[in-house]
C-alpha cells in the first residue's frame, strides 16, 4: 500500500517491486551468510542456486509474501549466528524481530526455533534451558501468534470461517 502511495495509484509493479526488493535483500544476506561459515565459493554456489530456484523465480516476481517471509527467515538466523559469534545484543533484538516477522507473515515458520535452539545448543550446551534471554526470545516471537489468535476469533465472531461439517443452507 506504500508502494501505491508513492507511485500514484494502483499500479502492479510498485506492489511486484516490493517483492523483489526483498528477493534481492534475501539472496544479499543468503551470500553474506554462507561466506561466513562455509567461505567465498560456496557462498556463490549458494548464491547461484538460490537465485535461478523456480521458486524463487516464481515468488521474487508474484504478489505475495513469500519473499518477506524468506528474507526475514535467512536474515533472523544470520542475525542470530552473529549474535551468538560477537555477543552484541544488538544482533540478539534484530534477530527476534526478524524471526517475529517471519512468523507474523507465515506461522509455520516457527520451525526456525529448531535451528536457533541448535544454534544455541552448540553453542552453550545444556546452559541453553537456563538462561532468561532464550524465552525472552521465544515470547517476542510468539507475541505474533496473538495476531493470528485475533483473526481466527474474527472470523467464528462474523461467521467467515469454513467448516466442512457444517452445511449452510443460506439466509432464511
Amino acid at each position: 500500500a506504500g508502494m501505491y502511495r508513492l507511485a500514484g495509484g494502483v499500479h502492479e509493479w510498485a506492489a511486484r517491486s516490493v517483492s523483489v526488493f526483498f528477493a534481492m535483500a534475501m539472496l544479499v544476506v543468503l551470500y553474506c551468510f554462507v561466506r561466513r561459515l562455509e567461505g567465498e565459493a560456496k557462498a556463490l554456489v549458494a548464491l547461484f542456486f538460490a537465485a535461478l530456484s523456480p521458486i524463487s523465480v516464481a515468488f521474487s516476481r508474484s504478489i505475495q509474501p513469500d519473499m518477506i517471509m524468506l528474507f526475514a527467515s535467512v536474515a533472523g538466523l544470520y542475525a542470530f549466528h552473529l549474535f551468538l559469534d560477537k555477543k552484541k545484543w544488538r544482533y540478539y533484538f534484530l534477530s527476534s524481530v526478524l524471526i517475529a516477522v517471519a512468523v507474523a507473515t507465515k506461522i509455520y515458520t516457527l520451525y526456525l526455533f529448531i535451528p536457533i535452539l541448535a544454534m544455541a545448543w552448540l553453542r552453550d550446551g545444556k546452559r541453553v534451558l537456563l538462561q532468561p534471554r532464550n524465552y525472552f526470545f521465544a515470547f517476542t516471537v510468539c507475541l505474533t501468534l496473538i495476531w493470528y489468535g485475533y483473526v481466527w476469533r474474527q472470523g467464528q465472531i462474523q461467521h467467515l470461517y469454513y467448516s466442512p461439517l457444517e452445511y449452510h443452507r443460506g439466509v432464511t
